[in-house]
């Protein structure tokens, strides 16, 4: 049970209460459907007298059973999944179901001995509900005891200890059995829990920068591919700009390479923290970053790389004794680009900017 300390219980009981819910219309089906076929066998084909008290139970129970799974079911469509009694609902109709399986088995007591339904009960118990350890414990209670008081008020002919015994230990390895399948659907969530962690982790892995936690440039290159094919679609602009820190060498050269990490981190939260939600951010190589501006045009995403460049200026970084700065190139998408001529005339914009004396932006 150790292993599943890491299990999150409120995790939990979300995913128990959607399996219920999808499983819910299922079952309520399957018993609306048995319960209809046995009222209307009982109406018109009954197995026992019409003038006796069996019949009259018999469609009884049959009766409310599926009227109760006509009722819940609607209660059921109209809750949300995410209501805070849906819960106690699904709880309420099973002990609905679990008394109305009793009483048949109780009537059938007499013409026999047969305790298989009260058998089938107690071990599907688990199948059909999904709940806590103590909610299970407590039905597992209220069937033993409701069955032994039912069966001695009504057939005490039938009550001997041998019954009894039978009751308790068909109950006691239901409950068993019951511990069994939730302890193995406790260790298959946490199973798949760390795998889905390990994926994601994974999937960070494989599309992010591990310094600047950007996203990266083989990563990017499939983004750029993509929001091309969708600006051409939609006829919208798209806008694709560098950003590369002026002097980085001698960040790295005089201050050290952790030094210089911290700078490109420092850069990378500026990036993202100025420009808008949907646009990307991706490190495309030492000290370079390249920013994807979807359905933006020229002017717009000027603006926001001479912001960008500003707070640059502006930013005290700790280690650096000297103001840092970065230029940039722009460009946006044309009939005839492909992304490689999108970065290529990027660059020679974020070049042009380096050769006139950096700490400035152009574009075409």
């Amino acid at each position: 049970m150790s292993q599943l300390g890491g299990i999150q219980r409120d995790k939990y009981v979300v995913f128990n209460a959607t399996k219920n819910w999808n499983r819910f219309p299922r079952f309520a089906g399957v018993v609306f459907t048995s319960s209809l076929c046995f009222l209307l066998q009982h109406i018109f084909f009954p197995s026992v007298s019409k003038d006796s008290f069996s019949y009259t139970i018999y469609i009884g129970v049959y009766g409310c059973l599926l009227l109760t799974t006509v009722l819940f079911s609607f209660i059921v469509y109209f809750l949300n999944i995410n209501h805070k009694r849906i819960h106690s609902i699904y709880l309420i109709y099973f002990i609905f179901f679990i008394i109305a399986a009793l009483c048949v088995n109780i009537l059938n007591l007499f013409h026999g001995q047969d305790l298989s339904v009260y058998a089938f009960v107690v071990m599907s118990i688990p199948l059909i509900l999904r709940t806590r350890i103590l909610y299970y414990g407590i039905i597992y209670i209220f069937i033993v005891v409701g069955f032994t008081v039912c069966l001695s008020t009504l057939h005490p002919d039938k009550t001997n200890g041998l019954t009894i015994t039978q009751v308790f230990l068909y109950a006691f390895v239901g409950f068993l059995t019951t511990l069994t399948i939730e302890y193995a659907r406790r260790k298959t969530f946490h199973l798949e829990e760390e795998l889905r962690k390990k994926n994601t982790i994974l999937e960070s892995i494989s599309v992010k920068d591990p310094l600047t936690g950007v996203f990266n440039r083989r990563y990017m290159m499939d983004l750029l591919v993509h929001h091309i094919l969708l600006a051409r679609k939609n006829a919208q602009p798209l806008c694709q700009g560098i950003m590369d820190v002026d002097h980085f060498k001698k960040i790295n050269d005089t201050l050290g390479h952790l030094t210089g990490d911290d700078v490109l981190k420092e850069i990378a939260k500026i990036i993202k923290s100025t420009v808008r939600s949907n646009d990307l951010v991706f490190r495309f190589g030492g000290e370079e970053f390249i920013i994807l501006f979807p359905e933006t045009n020229l002017e717009h995403a000027n603006r926001v790389m001479q912001r960008i460049r500003k707070v640059i200026e502006n930013h005290k970084f700790m280690g650096v004794p000297w103001t840092v700065t970065a230029s940039g190139g722009f460009t946006v998408l044309t009939d005839n680009d492909s992304p490689d001529s999108m970065l290529k005339r990027s660059d020679e914009f974020l070049y042009k900017a380096k050769q006139d004396g950096r700490n400035r932006i152009y574009s075409q």
